[in-house]
């Protein structure tokens, strides 16, 4: 399965661009900071190849929903691919592309299928029930355990549990109850479940053009866990 080129020659601070995907929309990269995370493979100390490669195993079959992940991309690239940074905007519109992304594994295709264009309807699955289709824990606590285990690791429940409400708490962040300060967690976590989801799909198949063309390395290096980077020649 295709990863994405190796990454080597380290350059601290330094930025990618991903190749836009055919017929939709294009994809930029910006950069945060973030932990280690253990299913990252490491070779040396000055030069490295770098390779983000989740063990997708214990998945179960999914159905494609590409176009809702580009979609979530698309909401998460205005803001990493952008000099103008607000923190409450961040944390919304991240909120957002998560939301997306967790929805988009109870959805089904209901028109222009197998298109670009597909379109999709989120269902909530036989015999559960949510009260609020914003809450991330909601939709989280709806996904399939498999698929749960897969999207979401220990240290992200803390950040679902944070960011919860953050469309429907910080997007009037202007009002009296609005959230007082916000962090780029949920970019990170978002970017990372997009990340997740592009190499599901390429491992069983997917051959949608957004999916085939993102590239997940410099997406994750860059803003999950930064490197900057040379790509090889």
């Amino acid at each position: 399965m295709p990863h994405g080129h190796h990454l080597q020659g380290l350059v601290p601070q330094s930025t990618g661009l991903t190749r836009p995907s055919s017929g939709r929309a294009k994809a930029g990269f910006a950069s945060f900071v973030p932990p280690l995370k253990s299913n990252v493979r490491q070779y040396g100390a000055k030069r490295m190849n770098l390779e983000y490669n989740p063990n997708v195993s214990s998945v179960g079959p999914v159905e494609f929903r590409p176009y809702m992940v580009e979609v979530a991309w698309n909401y998460c690239q205005l803001l990493l691919s952008s000099n103008f940074h607000r923190g409450m905007i961040e944390q919304t519109l991240a909120a957002l592309a998560i939301e997306i992304v967790l929805k988009s594994y109870n959805s089904v295709a209901v028109d222009n299928i197998g298109e670009l264009n597909e379109t999709y309807q989120f269902q909530v699955p036989p015999g559960e029930k949510v009260s609020n289709k914003h809450n991330l824990v909601s939709l989280a606590n709806l996904l399939r355990p498999d698929v749960r285990r897969y999207l979401v690791e220990p240290l992200d429940e803390d950040v679902l549990l944070e960011n919860q409400d953050a469309f429907s708490n910080s997007r009037y962040y202007y009002e009296p109850a609005a959230p007082k300060s916000s962090t780029d967690s949920a970019m990170k976590l978002a970017v990372e479940l997009i990340c997740k989801t592009v190499v599901l799909y390429r491992q069983r198949g997917c051959l949608d053009p957004f999916v085939k063309r993102f590239d997940v390395n410099a997406a994750y290096f860059n803003h999950v866990q930064r490197f900057g980077f040379v790509a090889e020649a």
